[in-house]
Order: C-alpha cells, then sequence, then structure tokens
C-alpha cells in the first residue's frame, strides 16, 4: 500500500510538472503568434482590410442568395379582409335608386342592391338575380325566371313580388321615380313566385338591357308613403341583396360631404366579398376628391377625368378603359337656329374632334350613335372637318360673314346656347368646341353646370339649350329608340336633339319588332343614312373610365370589357386589400 502510495505520489508530481511546462509553452507561442502580431498590425493592415472586405462580400452574396431563393418559393397573396374606400361626386340625398342623380348615390345602389340582369365582364349580358329569360316572336312579351335561395340584407327571400312591386313602383307617377318613361306602356305580372312576365306596348329587341334595374323588398315598403318615399325610415336604414348592408352614414359638419358604410354581405349569392368593409367617401367637388386620393385618405376613385389624373403622384395607378358611352353635341331640332339642317351641318364641318380628344384625354374619336363593337353596320359618310364646307353651308342657310357670321334676313350674328355638366371630360370638351366655333364667327353663349340637380331641372327636361354636350351610355345593344324617336322627346326621355322624322319613327319601330339579326342589321343601316343626312347630332369622342387605384390592392380584371363605368363592381366580392406571404404552387 505504501509502495502504491509513494508511486502514485510520483505520478502526480511529474504530472503537475508536465502541466507547467505545457502552459509556459502555450503562453509563448500566444504571445510569439498573437501579441506580437497586433504590435505589428500596421504593417498588414492592407491584407486585413482586404480580408474583412471579401468577408463582408461573401456574408451580402450569402443574404442575397437566400432572399432570391426565399422569393423562388414565397409570394404576398391577397386575404380575405380590410376595408376599401372609394371617392364618388356628388352629394348623398337618398339611398333609393329610383331617385339617384349623383355618382355618389348610384355608387350606393350598386354596391347595397341587384338586379335582374348584368353586364359581365365580356360586356354581356348575364344573369344576376334572373336565372334565365326568353320572349316571343315578337319581342312584346318577355319570361324571366328568378334564382331560388337569395335574400335581402333582413333575411326576407327575394320572390317575384319584389320585382313587380320595384317596377309598378317606378310606374307610379306618385313617386315620381327617374327613369319611369322608359317603363310607359309595360304591363309586370307574376306568374308564380320565381318566374315574372313583362308585356311591352311593342317589340323591343334590346329589352334585357331594361332589365339591369336594382329589385326593392315589397315587405319594408310597401307601406311607406309613395308621395314622400325620401321621409321614408328606408332612406335612412335601406335593404338590398347585394354585396353589402348598408352599417351608417356620417355626415361632415359644415359641408354636404359624407362616408357611407358598408359591411360585406356574407350570403350574397355570387360569393361573399373578400373585404370586411366599404367606405364610400362622398365629395362636392373634384379639388377634394383628387386631395382625398393623394393624401392616400381613400383607395381609389373613379371620378377623376382629364385634367385631375394629370397632377397624380406617380405612386398611383391610373387604369383607363374605353366605354360604351359616348360623349355628343346634341343640336335642337325643334327651334331656331338649329332647326335649320344647313346650320347643323356647317357646325359639324368645323369641328376638329382632334383637338377635343386632346382637350379631355380621351382614347377614341366617335362617328356615330352606334359602335362598331355593337353590331357590324355600313357606315356612311358623315361631315369631317372643313372649314370651307362650313362656309358654303352657312352661306346656303342665309349667312355672311363680317368676323362674325350675320344673318343676311335679320342682320344678327349666329348665336348658339351651349350647355353641359361639370362632370368628366363634359366641360373641357365643352370649352374647346365652343372655342372652335367661336374662332370661326359663331357666338357661343356657354354654361357649364356644377349642379347636376339644377342642370337636370333647369336645362335638360325642358330643353332649355341650342346644343347639348352629354354623355350617354350606349350599352351593349344598338338601341337607338330612346335617344332618336319622337316619343322619347320634349323633356319626355332622352331624345335630346328634339327629333322628329317619320321615317326613323317607322325604321326603329321595325327594329325593336324583332330579334332577327339581319333584319335589325338592315333597319339600322337605313338609320344610319337618315342620321347622317339629317345630323340631330355628332358624336365627340367615346367616353373613357379613368379609375385612378392604390396598385397594391386587387380591383377588377385587366381583361374587362366595359360596357359603363359600373363594370368596374362586377366582380366587386374578389375587390381585395390585405396581403401575406404564402408558399408557391410548384
Amino acid at each position: 500500500m505504501k509502495l502504491f502510495s509513494k508511486k502514485t505520489k510520483r505520478a502526480l508530481d511529474d504530472l503537475q510538472e508536465n502541466v507547467g511546462e505545457a502552459s509556459v509553452s502555450v503562453w509563448r507561442h500566444f504571445v510569439r503568434h498573437f501579441i506580437k502580431s497586433i504590435r505589428g498590425l500596421h504593417l498588414v493592415r492592407l491584407q486585413v482590410v482586404v480580408w474583412f472586405l471579401l468577408l463582408a462580400v461573401l456574408l451580402g452574396a450569402g443574404s442575397l442568395q437566400l432572399t432570391w431563393s426565399r422569393a423562388g418559393f414565397q409570394t404576398n397573396a391577397f386575404v380575405p379582409g380590410g376595408t376599401f374606400a372609394e371617392a364618388t361626386l356628388g352629394e348623398i340625398r337618398t339611398t333609393i335608386p329610383w331617385f339617384a342623380t349623383t355618382n355618389s348615390e348610384r355608387t350606393i345602389a350598386r354596391l347595397i342592391y341587384s338586379t335582374l340582369l348584368f353586364y359581365d365582364d365580356s360586356g354581356n349580358i348575364r344573369g344576376d338575380v334572373a336565372s334565365g329569360w326568353t320572349s316571343n316572336d315578337s319581342a312584346n312579351i318577355w319570361t324571366v325566371t328568378l334564382r331560388e335561395g337569395i335574400y335581402f340584407h333582413d333575411g326576407h327571400p327575394l320572390t317575384a313580388d319584389d320585382v313587380v312591386f320595384t317596377i309598378q313602383m317606378i310606374q307610379d307617377p306618385e313617386v315620381r321615380a327617374i327613369g319611369a318613361s322608359g317603363w310607359a306602356g309595360t304591363e309586370v305580372a307574376k306568374i308564380d313566385d320565381y318566374t315574372v312576365e313583362f308585356t311591352l306596348r311593342s317589340g323591343t329587341a334590346a329589352f334585357p338591357e331594361h332589365l339591369i334595374f336594382e329589385i326593392l323588398p315589397k315587405h319594408a315598403l310597401d307601406q311607406a308613403p309613395k308621395t314622400n318615399l325620401l321621409e321614408a325610415a328606408f332612406n335612412g336604414n335601406p335593404i338590398g341583396s347585394g354585396p353589402f348592408t348598408f352599417s351608417s352614414i356620417q355626415r361632415t359638419a359644415g359641408t354636404a360631404d359624407a362616408i357611407v358604410h358598408l359591411s360585406a354581405n356574407p350570403r350574397y349569392h355570387r360569393g361573399a366579398p373578400f373585404l370586411n368593409s366599404f367606405l364610400i367617401h362622398a365629395f362636392t367637388s373634384h379639388g377634394d376628391i383628387q386631395n382625398a386620393i393623394y393624401q392616400g385618405r381613400v383607395t381609389a376613385t373613379a371620378e377623376l377625368g382629364h385634367p385631375h389624373v394629370t397632377d397624380l403622384p406617380n405612386r398611383l395607378h391610373i387604369r383607363q378603359a374605353p366605354l360604351n358611352e359616348g360623349v355628343f353635341a346634341f343640336f335642337n331640332t325643334a327651334q331656331a337656329p338649329l332647326n335649320n339642317r344647313d346650320i347643323r351641318r356647317a357646325l359639324a364641318y368645323m369641328t376638329n374632334k382632334s383637338l377635343i380628344i386632346q382637350a379631355t384625354s380621351a382614347q377614341i374619336t366617335l362617328g356615330y350613335p352606334i359602335l362598331p363593337t355593337q353590331m357590324a353596320l355600313d357606315f356612311p359618310e358623315v361631315p369631317t372637318y372643313d372649314l370651307f364646307a362650313a362656309e358654303e353651308y352657312l352661306e346656303n342657310a342665309g349667312f355672311a360673314r363680317d368676323r362674325l357670321w350675320y344673318s343676311s334676313a335679320s342682320e344678327d350674328p349666329l348665336t348658339v346656347t351651349m350647355v353641359t355638366l361639370d362632370e368628366g371630360g363634359l366641360s373641357a370638351a365643352a370649352t374647346d368646341l365652343a372655342r372652335q366655333w367661336e374662332s370661326f364667327g359663331v357666338t357661343v353663349d356657354l354654361h357649364i353646370y356644377t349642379d347636376s340637380q339644377a342642370f337636370t331641372r333647369d336645362r335638360l327636361i325642358p330643353r332649355l339649350y341650342d346644343v347639348l354636350i352629354y354623355n350617354i351610355a350606349m350599352g351593349s345593344d344598338p338601341d337607338m329608340q330612346p335617344f332618336y324617336h319622337s316619343s322619347q322627346g320634349n323633356g319626355v326621355g332622352l331624345n335630346f336633339s328634339n327629333f322628329n322624322n317619320p321615317t326613323v319613327d317607322s325604321i326603329l319601330a321595325s327594329a325593336n319588332a324583332t330579334t332577327n339579326l339581319i333584319t335589325r342589321r338592315d333597319r339600322y343601316n337605313d338609320f344610319l343614312r337618315v342620321w347622317a343626312t339629317e345630323l340631330p347630332s355628332i358624336g365627340l369622342y367615346r367616353s373613357s373610365l379613368f379609375y385612378v387605384v392604390n396598385p397594391n390592392v386587387r380591383t377588377f380584371p385587366d381583361h374587362t370589357t366595359f360596357v359603363t363605368r359600373w363594370n368596374r363592381f362586377n366582380n366587386i366580392p374578389q375587390f381585395a386589400v390585405n396581403t401575406e406571404p404564402r408558399l408557391r404552387t410548384p
């Protein structure tokens, strides 16, 4: 045991001695290869800097490679939720579409209510509430079948009773609904709970376009006073069956501005919206809308045409698309001086449409009341810019020029009263057209209205103008009866030229009385020949949608064909503002 202890002690002493020698050796090595190297670091600083730079480059390249690799399998995808805010123009006095006169009120109608039919993304008519529609051979009896399982926001089912009620209310003279004249002479009847029959006064092949109207609930309005619906409780809390439900309206103190709060309808029959809510910011001036979109207070607007879109920041996206709408100069053919065809033709010849296109930033000039995309026709020759021809026609009309054109009989200057609305590019078009005519010696008394209701009341309905610069919806079908049939003149309908031509009346009645495409094409060729000769109006340009929108949101598809500016809401259930990272599908 003692021997073992001595050996153990000797081994431990040897180990301790070896550890001590090793420690001394390590310290010397550390001093020689590290401490002394630090003292001479300045001698190799260039090499050190190069190595550190190389290390930084390698780390940066690694990070960049990681980012690229992540981008290869990850993307931002739109997800449900969020709020979309759109700026609109005009006061909000009503939420009932029968009285809507401003774009703010029309936007409410498009988002709260459903329609029987609508224009799809290809510009074709398809069913919304309607699942099908047919007509007899004479196109004067139309039968519409409704989809079952569609509900109003309060849970009541939408049935044929609601469709019949809506039309009968529009027709009722006590209601004083806008567009009532378009339903004059039409009888509507319930066949069963989901079938409605329309009997027209005469055949109308384009009748499906009349079926794009908002359907209101009978159970919520049948006891309301017809003569004072604007004071009804429904006007402050509307009920529809559309993609959004009405929540509240927030008025701005001291102004006519307002914000309408809408919530997503989870039971919407075309799919629950991605969005949680939709805000309609109603402004009364283009300047306020421009400020709101510039400051990011709204997501989008369709109200800023030329020249307002030219002053917006590059971070905003402007989506421009042609519409099946046209801006025309309508001549009041029922009164002097434009009851003279030669004067109308002279004004057409002194109109340079290219300059109007520049003034309005429009895309396409407009030559005819029917678009080539509506129907393939034999479009006749119409007057184009030619001042020599204009001079010839004015001389034929009995005018002589001495800087201004004067009547040879009365020695009065040729004066025309021109009116328009400050909406879209209308004011720019009217201002430029007036300048062109005045530069050729015609005196133009131009009136531009900012209040659409005053414009409609004081000018449009009584036809108090010689020339009206106005935008009309041309639809997908070339139905000319509302615009040029004599029954629609004198403030009754949309015949803004007060055009009264028995030949045209007969042609249009014949075109509408059949669904045969060949017959209709022949009749519309006949109409265009008379129109080009008589010139009750001249087309200026095809209207465009200028949709100013935040580029980081999803709205309508790029391939959308627009019949009207309201087509932007066709796929409103797919509008989205929220995104989150998602893995790409291989």
